[in-house]
This record gives C-alpha cells, structure tokens and sequence, in this order.
C-alpha cells in the first residue's frame, strides 16, 4: 500500500525534471517486492492449510481477490474519464486512485494482527536414513540440479497466462480507444464489466477443476483455444463494435480463467513443502515480470507493424510453450497432478538410466 500511495504524490517531470522518473522507478521497484511476495506466499499458504481436492478452488479464490483491485482500478478510471474533464485528469485527477492505495493495508494488518499461521505439513524427505536432518539450505535445494525441471516447467507454464491476461486484462483498452480506428466507444466500460465479472469466473472456473480432477486437462484446454481464439477476436474487436467487444473479451477471460484454474495447483503440487514457496516465489514472478511486463509494450508495436491480430499470435506462440512446459513437467501423480518429494528429487538426481524422463507419458 506505501508505494502506490506513494506514487500519488510524485511530482510532475515540469518542475523537477529527471528526479520525477528515478522516483517513479523506484516506487515501482518497491511496488514489484510487494506484489511479488505477496501473491505466491497467499496461494501457498492457503493450500497448505487446505485438503488438496479443494485445491482449485481456493487457489482460484485467492487470484480472484488478488484481480480485485484490477477490477476496482479499471471501474475508478472509467468514473474518473466520466467526469473530469481531460485537463483535470492530467493535473490531478490521475493521482486519485493511488491515494486510494491507502486501504489496500487494512487487510495486511488484519492478517498481521489477527490471523494464526499452522505450521507447514512435515516433509521427512528432508531427513536422511539415520533420521537425522538434510540440507536446510533452501536457495541450494530450489535451485539444484534435480529441481531444475520443475522450475523450467513453472517458468513456462505462467508465461503464457502472464502476458495474455495483461493484454486481455490491461492493454485492451488502450487498444480499443486509441490504437484501431475507429475506436470502440465505452472502452473502459467493456473492460470494467469483463474484469468484475472475472472475477466470479475465476472461482467457478476453480469449483470445475476440482470437480474435474485433472489440471492438465484443464490447461491443455484453455491454452489451446485461447491459442486460436485470440488472433481471431481481436480482429473482431478492431472492427469497432462495443458488442462484439464485450463478448470478445468475455470469451477470452473465460479461457484465462480456466487456464488459471489448472496451473496454480499445478505448479503448487510441482514443488516439495520444505522449497516450494522459494521456489515457485522465483518461477512465477521472473516469468510475470519478462512476460507480463513487457507484454504491452510488444503488443502496441506488433499492432502498428503486422495489424491489429498480431499480439494474438504472440498468444499463440507461449500458448505453444505453455504445452512443452508441461512435456517437461515430471511424471504426474493420479489425476494428472505433478506431486514430488525431495527423496524424489535427489533420486532423479543420482539415477543414471539409459532414457530421457522426456519420453515417460507426462499427459494422463
């Protein structure tokens, strides 16, 4: 909450010049480790606390409420546009939402003050055979030969949701009311609606999986229809109906949605208990921050070179990385679920078999 505020008091570049941006860079920074701990240390510990066949759903209620405040920004810059006038918005008006940062810290300090963290599940691979304690070096267990697979995996596996739900999520707007022409009418508004009602699909979309009990299923479905999907509605969003839009990026919530539901247990389940906040904390957010970050940016200039359905192509390119991430998964357990131990991975480490743990059938 400190940054965002924070950033509601920056002074404009007119009256200190290049000190404006190094103090903009440095909020963000600030913002980055907030965001960056907070989200995989939330998912982990609720799951930890929870039967692993309610896994989906729950995860799927965190990120929905962790989307909350995408939807809340979108719905405060679409009353601010309605009205303020364009002046206003640009010498003040803009600064509004960032002081609303502000109440972001009273659910950090009810969890602070009020909430009882249970201990994690005991993991006895740490333990040798005399009984005695392993290696409690974390950083070298996260980062050890024999968990280099898993990692590449959950690397891959949320590069693709990172940048598609930035571009559907965040970019869109910009694209529909100031890159196509001509421009949609009521961009913010469509925006807002599918970011709301996201947030309710999230968590159906979580009931489902568990219901269906197998996340890779799930996965392999929403990657490959938003593979084809993308590319083809935003060529209709560019058209300029605000119809066609609203469902457009409805349908493509609807697939992140479901993506999600299958990966954030996915990847949970991928690490054992004793290193997977560790190591699930540095997967995920390298992945956000190369490909969710810069995600926009590559969109608005594949537009202005190859058209308006070229960022769907690049959907469709991590769509296709999203699916070797989980060739390179190990083998699942039942139900399609990756689950390891680090008896487990030191045995992959020491084994020399003849074949390529590649060729095992990962997809059941």
């Amino acid at each position: 909450a400190a940054p965002t505020v924070a950033m509601g008091f920056l002074p404009s570049y007119s009256k200190v010049g290049w000190i404006s941006p190094a103090l903009l860079i440095i909020v963000r920074l600030l913002q980055g480790f907030s965001v960056g701990g907070q989200l995989t240390s939330s998912i982990v510990f609720k799951l930890e606390q929870t039967d692993q066949s309610k896994w989906g759903r729950w995860s799927s209620i965190v990120f929905a409420f962790s989307n909350l405040g995408v939807a809340i920004g979108s719905l405060f810059s679409y009353v601010l546009r309605e009205t303020l006038s364009k002046d206003q918005l640009n010498r003040w008006g803009w600064r509004l939402p960032f002081w609303c940062g502000i109440f972001g810290a009273l659910p950090a300090l009810y969890l602070k003050y009020c909430a009882k963290e249970r201990a994690i599940p005991e993991d006895s691979s740490t333990e040798n055979d005399n009984g005695q304690s392993g290696d409690r070096n974390v950083l070298r267990q996260s980062f050890s030969k024999s968990n280099f697979r898993p990692l590449i995996s959950c690397m891959l596996l949320v590069a693709f949701p990172a940048a598609t739900y930035y571009i559907v999520s965040v970019w869109l707007v910009i694209f529909m009311e100031d890159i196509v022409h001509p421009p949609v009418p009521h961009a913010f508004a469509i925006t807002t609606a599918v970011n709301i009602a996201a947030i309710f699909l999230q968590i159906l979309c979580g009931c489902i999986a568990d219901y269906h009990g197998n996340y890779a299923h799930l996965m392999i479905f929403g990657a490959i229809n938003l593979a084809w999907l993308t590319p083809l509605l935003l060529h209709f969003i560019a058209q300029g109906s605000s119809v066609v839009a609203f469902f457009s990026q409805l349908i493509l919530a609807s697939c992140i949605c479901l993506y999600n539901s299958g990966y954030l247990p996915w990847i949970v389940k991928s690490f054992p208990p004793s290193v997977r906040l560790t190591s699930m904390s540095f997967a995920y957010n390298l992945s956000v921050g190369i490909f969710g970050g810069f995600s926009p940016a590559v969109a608005t200039a594949l537009v202005s070179k190859f058209g308006s359905s070229a960022p769907g192509y690049m959907v469709t390119i991590l769509a296709f990385f999203a699916l070797l991430g989980l060739c390179v998964a190990r083998k699942p357990g039942n139900n399609g679920n990756a689950e390891i131990s680090l008896n487990e991975l030191e045995n992959e480490e020491n084994q020399d078999s003849g074949t390529s743990h590649l060729s095992e059938p990962l997809l059941t």
